[in-house]
């Protein structure tokens, strides 16, 4: 018998436990798992647009203006000049392509240098980039809390990554913070961490059944790292 299936048995007798059909309770939790993954995220579109799908959402999550990507990437592809056009979509777009393109939507734009102990401080989300391996990546920090750096991801959704790992890849220490002419710095927004910092991370039916996928697999804790709130489990 394979993995998969023991794996799947193993989700069935748990979720029966918790006195619900598990037809019924898959359903309901692939859907909300996918749900709470993307909510107020929007998922870039093609393999260069990370930088313009997290500008889109950062203005449309967190100023609440609509912002979609493809009017932000026309507006792009319009101001680069061709011959420097084709190394963008090669290498995707730079932190001062996403600060004019800002600006030119009205919002105050600067990029600024932060120490890590700064970037907890913030009172908003901010866009940073994360140095890969191959390839570079934006995504935006909503908040900093328990050992971790909670992000909005364009290609991932909401994650976290631990504190250590998250400035190890935290090239140059580089944030594109953006603000809004009598806007303020208001705390209740869509990026908000009030999901993410909420208790659902001891909820016991959530840690077991995440217990038992570990231990069955021997799945390494980072493949856990998308946020599931207590309403992935009623």
């Amino acid at each position: 018998m394979s993995k998969n299936i023991i794996l799947m048995l193993l989700t069935i007798c748990t979720l029966y436990n918790y006195g619900c059909t598990p037809l019924e309770k898959n359903k309901k939790e692939v859907s909300s798992w996918q749900k709470i993954k993307w909510q107020n995220v929007n998922r870039q579109i093609y393999d260069y647009s990370c930088g313009a799908g997290a500008l889109s959402t950062l203005i449309e999550y967190y100023f609440h203006d609509p912002a979609p990507e493809p009017f932000i990437l026309d507006d792009m592809f319009n101001r680069i000049p061709p011959d420097e056009l084709k190394a963008r979509l090669a290498r995707g777009f730079s932190m001062q392509d996403l600060k004019i393109q800002a600006q030119s939507m009205g919002y105050v734009a600067a990029g600024v240098e932060l120490s890590p102990e700064m970037l907890e401080k913030l009172k908003g989300p901010v866009i940073v980039l994360l140095e890969g391996k191959e390839i570079n990546h934006f995504v935006i920090v909503k908040g900093i809390g328990q050992g971790r750096v909670y992000l909005a991801d364009p290609s991932r959704g909401n994650i976290w990554i631990r504190h250590d790992d998250f400035i190890s890849q935290w090239k140059g220490g580089l944030a594109l913070v953006l603000g809004k002419a009598g806007f303020g710095l208001p705390t209740d927004h869509l990026l908000a961490l009030n999901q993410e910092l909420s208790p659902e991370w001891k909820d016991p039916q959530v840690e077991m059944l995440r217990n038992q996928h570990r231990q069955f697999q021997n799945i390494p804790d980072k493949f856990f790292r998308i946020i599931f709130p207590v309403e992935t489990i009623n």
